[in-house]
């Protein structure tokens, strides 16, 4: 018989009350030197909050912290509400989501995976073959989001191996499905349009106050070489270290995915190409345009959220018979927006705002303790072990989690360090995003140890191996040819 207690959760109450206990009883410590009691509080909001974020969930921990901060004294409550939800990194996010959602149902995201297999180069060239299939998870993951380019591409690659022979559990479709997921997760990070980069650049901002920005050029030019380096390397791995048999692949026709390539795009697919290249060019204009022309100016003002306004204007104000291109409401209320991601930035902002006051203290601390190692390590020194040590937690730690929690603190220690705080933020958006080799690094890395066509311990052994060759490449040769570049042209 069960009995009203045994229905209780206790793991859940438990770790709840060690959430709540931080974000309010904390603060009533006495506090250690130099410390100042308004420091107490903070520190336990923040230690409260990633522990919740790591052992219980995102939603409920968010908004307790915005209660928490307010009833600290340090901002008013509208205050704190306007730096969360009312914060330009938010807003975008929610929008970046209602973008994807309407490519996706637009059809253009598998459009462009068939367009890739659909190349008469593919035949009789296996590795050309995996090649472009790798890429194809690459660019619909820069355009969108990694689920779709993870999932649409095992799609087509199952299709694939069982018209040619290939079961799950051999090799050829083991190495695809993680090799789409290093795709997919390497594109992802390629942009400064996705959640963990949008919120390293929104901390980096708020942190230092708006006097260090990451424009959208600054940030493709290191990322887009540093991802293709990664998926490279894989490539290379699976052909010359691992030796994947791809004899199969010899029997694919001419005549396979030919049906796809005289294909005409539906005008729904046309216009959703065309806006995310629109968005995505708007972007990157006022980086590479003369600055004193009119529209730089215009379009260096709107900034990313506002470049997805206006196409946003755009896809609603122009009609395909009586209705608008994108029926917003439609699109938002389906149930695919990831509330979660968004209610997360709205205690995320907020608290580390509070992190880096100067009047609450804690990276006064931090600087004061950390600056006899810093002042010992030259800023590329500094960048150096940041990326290594950063992209190492990042495979523990849940990416997003890491983002918001770390970047603050190592924006402070750069700044205390002589180092120039936008060139490690966007170094660290990739070691962020480089989250493949435990299910515990991201969302979209469980997502690939949960796929069945590659065995778990396959899966380890495959990705970690990818990791550290992939880590002494850009640690030793990549990552400090591409500051040497950056610091020369600023």
């Amino acid at each position: 018989m069960t009995t009203a207690a045994n229905t209780y959760d206790w793991k859940y109450i438990v770790k709840s009350a060690i959430c709540i206990f931080f974000m309010f009883g904390f603060g009533y410590l006495p506090p250690f030197p130099p410390l100042e009691p308004i420091g107490m509080h903070v520190l336990g909001i923040f230690i409260g909050l990633l522990y919740a974020w790591i052992s219980i969930g995102f939603i409920w921990p968010s908004f307790l912290s915005i209660i928490a901060l307010n009833l600290t004294g340090l901002e008013s409550m509208n205050k704190i509400i306007a730096g969360g939800f009312g914060n330009n990194i938010t807003v975008f996010v929610f929008l970046m989501l209602v973008l994807v959602i309407y490519l996706e149902k637009a059809g253009i995201c598998e459009r462009i995976a068939y367009w890739f297999l659909s190349r008469k180069i593919i035949v009789g060239r296996p590795w050309t073959l995996i090649t472009l299939f790798l890429l194809s998870s690459y660019v619909m993951a820069m355009l969108t989001y990694s689920y779709p380019a993870m999932l649409i591409p095992w799609t087509i690659l199952y299709t694939v191996c069982k018209d040619v022979g290939y079961k799950k559990g051999d090799t050829f479709p083991a190495f695809m499905v993680l090799g789409i997921g290093v795709a997919a997760q390497m594109g992802f990070t390629a942009l400064p349009i996705k959640s963990h980069s949008l919120l390293s650049l929104g901390i980096l901002e708020s942190v230092t106050h708006g006097e260090y920005s990451i424009n959208f050029f600054e940030y493709a030019a290191i990322n887009i070489p540093i991802t293709l380096v990664v998926l490279i390397i894989y490539i290379l791995m699976m052909r010359f270290v691992f030796k994947v048999n791809v004899d199969l692949l010899y029997e694919i026709t001419e005549e396979k995915f030919s049906s796809y390539r005289n294909q005409k795009l539906t005008l729904q697919e046309k216009i959703a190409f065309l806006s995310i290249i629109f968005f995505i060019s708007i972007m990157a204009l006022p980086s590479i345009m003369p600055q004193e022309w009119l529209i730089t100016s215009i379009l260096r003002k709107f900034g990313m959220t506002g470049c997805l306004v206006v196409v946003f204007g755009l896809l609603t104000l122009f009609r395909i018979g009586k209705k608008p291109i994108l029926d917003f409401s439609d699109i938002a209320n389906n149930g695919k927006i990831g509330w979660e991601v968004i209610i997360m930035y709205t205690g995320c902002m907020p608290v580390s705002s509070a992190m880096s006051n100067p009047d609450v203290g804690i990276t006064n601390i931090i600087v004061q303790y950390c600056m006899p190692v810093l002042s010992h390590l030259s800023s590329f020194e500094f960048i150096i072990i940041t990326f290594v040590v950063m992209t190492l937690l990042t495979q523990l730690m849940h990416n997003l989690v890491l983002a918001a929690v770390v970047t603050p603190l190592i924006v402070q220690f750069a700044l205390a360090a002589g180092c120039d705080p936008a060139l490690l933020v966007i170094i660290l958006c990739f070691a962020y995003g480089f989250s493949t080799t435990t299910p515990a690094a991201s969302a979209a890395s469980s997502l690939i140890f949960l796929n069945d066509w590659s065995p778990t311990r396959t899966s380890y052994k495959v990705l970690i191996s990818h990791f550290a060759v992939s880590m002494v490449i850009l640690s030793a040769g990549v990552v400090p040819l591409i500051c040497i570049l950056f610091m020369k042209l600023q």
